[in-house]
């Protein structure tokens, strides 16, 4: 009988430990990669000098008053048609 017991026990820690490692499989956390490395100093395009800076800001205030004038002679247009001037 002592035997009997003694098996039942030893089976159910054996069920037990392959439940858990069972569970733990397939709860794990997948690794976390590492992030990627950031590019050499040598591979950075180069920075833009103050006068590329100034040069672009006066291109573009440009292209905005051009716009803006287009816009206005536009609408400038159109309400001397409404008057009949045009």
């Amino acid at each position: 009988m002592k035997k009997i017991i003694k098996t039942g026990i030893y089976l159910l820690f054996a069920y037990l430990l392959i439940l858990n490692i069972s569970y733990a499989t397939e709860t794990a956390v997948p690794a976390v990669e590492d992030p990627p490395a950031t590019p050499a100093i040598k591979d950075l395009p180069a920075a833009p000098t103050i006068k590329d800076v100034a040069e672009k800001k006066k291109a573009e205030a440009d292209v905005l008053k051009a716009l803006l004038t287009q816009q206005f002679l536009i609408k400038f247009r159109l309400r001397l048609r409404r008057i009949g001037f045009y």
